[in-house]
């Protein structure tokens, strides 16, 4: 609604001036009943007749300034909520916005170490796949050069099986740990290394969800199917050996530097399983609790 005190106070003010001009003309006259002839001096009867007037006036014109001080105060008071309800809309804004950036800047790190590992894991598959061993006289119709799970398990069974079977005194010779004349057993325990430093990245990195089931399901699949079985079976053909009759013992096994990596990759394994399986239900527990939506 528009304020019309400005032109109220003008109209007042104008009234009044052209009111208190008049005054003296109209109440020095006789008008029938009234006489003004007798009042004294003429400038006391006007200052008797207007002083009145010009107080009231005044006091009209008072209470508008009152009154429009008090409509400015009320509007610079709104503007003053105005700005602060915009100054919170922004800083709002900029708290969320800054949120967005943080959050994408995580999310962003995360496929950034999430690419990294995939790297990694693709180096370690090559590095499985490149192994190589060749089975046969390489002369013979028989000569095959195997590579990746058939040269490991080649190899584990020709190369790394230890057996110390001396027949005079049945010592049983412990495996030799220094492979620094023998490249391929050098190499194979390189990718088992590998493997073990896999699995301590996937522990240290902050993926997300889907990635980390990824990253775990790639060793898992890679070690449990295609690593692990080639000692296995070995392992398994050894104990079928038949005990010998001198010191009541099987002669052979695998060296103890390639079992123990493989035992400590199982219960890395392991223990991530069971980390991902508490995870998992507890994540499940947490969503049954929300309400469905009505």
């Amino acid at each position: 609604m528009k304020d019309n005190t400005a032109k109220t106070a003008i109209y007042i003010l104008i009234i009044g001036v052209l009111f208190i001009a008049i005054a003296p003309i109209l109440f020095t006259r006789t008008w029938g009943l009234i006489k003004f002839s007798g009042t004294g001096e003429i400038g006391d009867t006007i200052g008797g007749i207007t002083a009145p007037i010009a107080s009231v006036i005044g006091s009209i014109l008072v209470f508008l300034a009152l009154r429009a001080q008090i409509k400015a105060n009320e509007y610079i008071i709104e503007q003053n909520k105005l700005q602060k309800d915009l100054f919170d809309t922004e800083t709002e804004k900029f708290q969320l916005e800054q949120k967005r950036l943080k959050e994408d800047k995580i999310e962003e790190n995360k496929q950034k170490k999430a690419q990294y590992l995939f790297l990694q894991y693709n180096f370690l598959v090559s590095e499985f796949n490149d192994f190589k061993y060749a089975k046969g006289d390489r002369n013979s119709a028989f000569y095959r050069e195997l590579t990746g799970y058939y040269a490991i398990l080649e190899f584990v069974e020709k190369e790394l099986q230890v057996i110390p079977y001396t027949e005079d005194d049945c010592k049983i010779e412990y495996a030799k740990t220094d492979f620094r004349r023998e490249p391929q057993k050098l190499l194979l325990l390189r990718i088992l290394t590998l493997v073990s430093d896999y699995i301590d990245l996937i522990f240290q990195r902050d993926l997300n969800d889907l990635d980390l089931q990824l990253a775990e399901n790639q060793i898992q699949f890679l070690f449990h199917n295609k690593i692990k079985p080639c000692f296995e079976m070995v392992k398994a053909k050894i104990e079928r050996d038949p005990i010998c009759d001198k010191c009541n013992k099987i002669h052979g096994d695998i060296p103890n530097i390639f079992s123990e990596k493989i035992e400590e990759i199982d219960n890395k394994l392991n223990s991530r399983l069971s980390e991902t399986k508490i995870r998992y239900n507890s994540r499940k527990f947490m969503l049954n609790q929300i309400p469905p939506e009505k």
